[in-house]
């Protein structure tokens, strides 16, 4: 993803993602298209985004994904931020370019990002790489630098897929 892609994000959450997706993207050339079923995340989001942005190319969609058009080539990237992505992976497949990344973001069990893989084999999607996100804080203090007692473990999963084209699937 780079300046001047066509970018859809689904969940908004607080609009922090989509803040850091427009400057990616820029101001021209790209569009970020952010859908979510909760007007009010929807309102917050752009509420806060536009502390850092005032994009002309972001279409917020107060729906799932199912109902946002494909158009030309398709999204170079999909970003699910949802609870049960599993269920949307086929709809984001269809919407992303052959070579475009599906990036899902599945807090907090390793069976969510297996049930994820599982749907994935119904799809022109490969998965690239799966991490799980850690968070250790650090006490900062002249001389005494260390890590924080409270550690949290993790805090979610990033599966990262590509799209394939259907000449590649049929050799995969």
């Amino acid at each position: 993803m780079r300046s001047g892609s066509r970018v859809l994000e689904s969940g908004v959450g607080s609009g922090a993602l989509s803040a850091v997706l427009l400057s990616i993207i820029g101001p021209s050339g790209g569009r970020l298209v952010s859908a979510d079923t909760d007007a009010q995340a929807i309102s917050l989001a752009r509420s806060n985004s536009s502390r850092f942005t005032d994009a002309d190319n972001w279409e917020l969609v107060n729906s799932d994904i199912h109902s946002v058009q494909r158009g030309g080539d398709g999204f170079d990237a999909v970003f699910l931020d949802l609870p049960q992505p599993w269920d949307y992976l086929e709809r984001a497949s269809e919407l992303c370019r052959p070579g475009g990344m599906v990036v899902c973001y599945s807090p907090p069990t390793y069976n969510q990002v297996e049930r994820t893989l599982e749907a994935s084999r119904d799809t022109h999607l490969m998965l690239v790489e799966s991490c799980t996100l850690r968070k250790e804080n650090i006490i900062v203090r002249p001389g005494s630098t260390r890590p924080d007692n409270n550690v949290i473990g993790h805090t979610g999963f990033i599966s990262f897929y590509i799209r394939l084209s259907g000449m590649e699937l049929q050799s995969f």
